[in-house]
């Protein structure tokens, strides 16, 4: 499935990401985030939408978390990624707007 883990950061925190793993950055509640990133290799950074399953970063990270891993097994679950993630950007834009002010 598409599960998310909510890792709440402070200033002088950090969070180290394997390449290959889907990540997103939100906002805190002053609608404000300010992250570093440091890369290793070349290229530095090159942002990819989901979903990118069949990238060689993420087979290669899919793999060493699942083993062997069968490609339709890959896009059946990027299939339901995708209509999981309608619905949570849904529910977390309806809980922002009915979020009392401070």
């Amino acid at each position: 499935g598409d599960e998310w883990i909510r890792i709440a950061m402070e200033k002088g925190d950090m969070i180290v990401l394997p390449p290959g793993i889907y990540h997103r950055f939100t906002l805190d509640n002053n609608n404000y985030i300010k992250a570093m990133r440091l890369f290793q290799g070349e290229p530095v950074w090159t942002p990819f939408n989901r979903p990118q399953d069949s990238h060689p970063v993420r087979v290669k990270y899919v793999t060493s978390v699942l083993g062997e891993a069968a490609p339709e097994n890959l896009e059946r679950d990027a299939k339901k990624a995708r209509a999981s993630n309608v619905d949570d950007d849904a529910a977390e834009e309806e809980e922002s707007k009915s979020a009392p002010a401070e």
